[in-house]
């Protein structure tokens, strides 16, 4: 399944995980994708990216900027939800 998000604006190519990517998140993982500057990946369900307690140390492990995580909306009023990890900060909206 592909997300239905138009973000991030740098096209994004569909990529296996990187290893460590799974465990650094917490939650089980599902489409990913990789532009050159970040990592966009889909779980199941917005419960779970709101539950979401990334190991920035692992992250930091990775060579990318970011993390972009997205969702299905619990919401019939939104399509997705999505929480963005970086090595120095995380923003859930």
């Amino acid at each position: 399944m592909q997300p239905w998000t138009d973000f991030p604006a740098a096209e994004a190519q569909a990529c296996e995980a990187p290893l460590g990517l799974t465990e650094a998140l917490g939650a089980p993982i599902g489409y990913t994708a990789k532009n050159a500057f970040d990592y966009l990946v889909e779980v199941g369900s917005e419960t779970i990216v709101r539950k979401l307690r990334p190991d920035f140390l692992r992250l930091a492990t990775l060579l990318t900027r970011c993390v972009i995580v997205t969702g299905p909306s619990d919401a019939k009023a939104f399509d997705s939800a999505a929480s963005v990890a970086s090595k120095a900060r995380t923003r859930i909206s």
